[in-house]
């Protein structure tokens, strides 16, 4: 089990990208990279 920093960082980036006016953020997941995979289908709300 993960300790929480990626998705501390996702939630970080999207304040960031609001604060700086971008709405839409895309993400591109290598199949490999099953935690990032993982984090993102935890259907969590980051904003």
């Amino acid at each position: 089990m993960g300790k929480g920093v990626g998705g501390l960082l996702l939630k970080k980036l999207i304040q960031i990208s609001e604060q700086e006016g971008y709405w839409t953020l895309t993400a591109g997941i290598l199949v490999e990279n099953r935690k990032s995979i993982a984090l993102h289908n935890t259907g969590a709300r980051y904003s």
